[in-house]
């Protein structure tokens, strides 16, 4: 279960980044909606399976995680799992969006600096994981050098 939940992660987190340059086309002009909502859909499948993954992990590894941790997971997948449909319901430019990306991409970054720490157990650090970070990092300031540009 562990290597499942890392590398689903791992999946997710690929489908994260082509949602959020396929955002950032869509603030350009350069795709239509159904694409973004497609994208965020695909980026949400593989996530809910990431979840069920690393619950099961979890739970088979009696780890106990921290609280915080967990409630600011529950908001992270909440706003993955539900981002479909607010990208039917909400312009380009509204503020949620850049709230959700922002907000998604720094939980993902955080999991990666507590891994690169040595935080999750039976998960050396890895190269992978600042690549993760620096991959996140400039996809953020693509997105927000476009969402800037419109103003």
């Amino acid at each position: 279960m562990r290597y499942a939940a890392r590398y689903s992660g791992r999946i997710s987190f690929f489908a994260y980044l082509m949602s959020m340059l396929v955002f950032t086309c869509w603030l350009a002009g350069r795709v239509d909606r159904t694409t973004v909502v497609h994208t965020a859909f695909l980026f949400a499948c593989p996530h809910l399976l990431h979840f069920g993954y690393l619950a099961t992990n979890i739970s088979m590894s009696a780890i106990t995680p921290e609280p915080v941790k967990v409630a600011g997971g529950a908001l992270a997948y909440g706003m993955i799992l539900t981002h479909p449909l607010w990208v039917r319901r909400l312009r380009p430019r509204h503020g949620w969006h850049v709230v959700r990306y922002l907000y998604v991409g720094l939980v993902m970054m955080l999991t990666f600096v507590a891994r690169l720490k040595g935080e999750f157990p039976g998960a050396d650090p890895s190269l992978v994981h600042g690549v993760g970070i620096a991959l996140c990092l400039l996809a953020i300031v693509a997105f927000l050098w476009q969402w800037r540009a419109l103003r």
